[in-house]
């Protein structure tokens, strides 16, 4: 079943979350004056951290109401004028 909640930033700024009912969360994080990235060892993205947060990293959760969902990669993300777009492949857990 998709789901979609909204959330705030420690500073106020937007945050949409989209579950897309299988394994993808789509995070939206507007207001955004700066990300930080890192990287594993092999090179691939392994943690996004947009300025106000969340904090979102491969092994970490992502929960909505009493559902809760472990991060296992992170498939794509996109920086653009004051916004951050990230896509998660997730499981949800019980």
């Amino acid at each position: 079943m998709t789901c979609e909640w909204n959330e705030n930033s420690r500073y106020g700024a937007p945050r949409h979350f989209e579950f897309d009912g299988k394994d993808q969360i789509t995070v939206t994080c507007k207001g955004v004056l700066y990300t930080s990235f890192n990287q594993g060892k092999d090179g691939k993205i392994c943690s996004v951290d947009p300025d106000g947060g969340p904090y979102l990293y491969i092994g970490g959760t992502i929960c909505y109401m009493n559902r809760k969902f472990r991060i296992l990669d992170i498939v794509s993300h996109k920086n653009n004028a004051r916004s951050l777009v990230a896509v998660f492949r997730v499981e949800e857990s019980t």
